[in-house]
């Protein structure tokens, strides 16, 4: 036997480092590739390895691969899985089954990532494609449910912070222009730049606020908790059609979300407002008739002039 520190042999292992069965022949570690499979299941390589090796098998695993799989050389190059493949992936990986459901990436992997990419930016046929593949995709209710909770509160990255001055500058910076006039997807030709007539004054609007209760249409909050007064908006968007049956009053919030989707908004407007002129005839009906008066064909012949009046102000959508 030789002796010494250098001339000590390694002592064999006896029992495999799963199971503990005994080890036969050429098995150095485990009894079976069970064994192995179940042994490295959920681990690193750092926690099988120890730091330095893991990143050298981690630098050996990535520079082999560099090319290797790249353009046509990738098995998948110019075709697409099939839907019925695309639904197993994603039913294979849904909650408890995600091997990280329930669990966070170190701090240290985050780091990692963070440094990585870390000043790349995407070239613009990587942007054009990922646009292209996004285009008419909407989150489901439940998704926007998740990720609503998943940035609330403290949650949030921004919990607590505030954009410093360099950031604001930079963010300004990268939109400036961008979506201005014609290059806005909101553009209507220009409308917003035209002159309201000189009907649409401040007593007309105090009008049309004092008409609604000075609160807002929509969210139902008043004047004073807003701390501010409403807006009157025209619900055909049209600056000279200055009927008060054309008028709602509106905070700044519900006023903003009119911008969009201006169709809808239209009808829906037409609709309420229609709605509530009707039940206020349909009130001084029964009042009238409560006082005993007669004369209800005339009246009712008034209600569906009103009504008529109404549906001509705003046209069909």
């Amino acid at each position: 036997m030789v002796g010494g520190i250098f001339g000590q042999r390694k002592k064999r292992m006896l029992e495999c480092a799963n199971c503990g069965k005994e080890l036969k022949g050429n098995q150095k570690k485990f009894c079976c590739l069970l064994c192995l499979h179940l042994y490295r299941k959920g681990k690193t390589y750092e926690d099988l390895y120890g730091k330095e090796k893991a990143e050298s098998i981690s630098n050996k695993i990535g520079n082999s691969r560099i090319g290797k799989y790249g353009g046509e050389n990738h098995p998948m190059w110019n075709r697409h899985q099939t839907e019925e493949s695309n639904r197993k992936n994603s039913e294979s990986q849904k909650g408890e089954k995600h091997w990280n459901f329930g669990g966070h990436l170190p701090e240290e992997q985050k780091e990692k990532i963070r440094l990585k990419t870390k000043g790349k930016k995407r070239s613009e046929e990587t942007r054009e494609k990922i646009r292209l593949a996004r285009t008419g995709t909407h989150a489901s209710e439940e998704a926007r449910q998740i990720m609503r909770i998943a940035s609330k509160g403290d949650k949030n990255g921004m919990f607590n912070k505030k954009h410093s001055e360099e950031a604001i500058r930079k963010m300004r910076e990268s939109t400036l222009g961008k979506y201005a006039m014609e290059k806005n997807p909101n553009w209507q030709g220009g409308k917003s730049f035209e002159e309201y007539p000189k009907e649409f004054n401040k007593a007309f609007k105090e009008m049309v606020r004092k008409r609604d209760g000075y609160t807002c249409q929509e969210c139902g909050y008043t004047e004073e908790q807003l701390g501010y007064r409403l807006t009157c908006h025209h619900a055909d968007y049209d600056k000279h059609n200055n009927d008060p049956l054309n008028m709602t009053s509106l905070c700044k919030s519900c006023h903003g979300k009119t911008n969009f989707d201006r169709n809808n908004w239209t009808k829906y407007y037409r609709d309420k407002t229609l709605k509530a002129e009707q039940n206020k005839c349909q009130l001084s009906i029964n009042v009238l008739e409560n006082q005993g008066q007669t004369n209800i064909l005339e009246i009712s012949t008034s209600v569906g002039q009103k009504t008529q009046s109404l549906e001509e102000i705003q046209p069909e959508i």
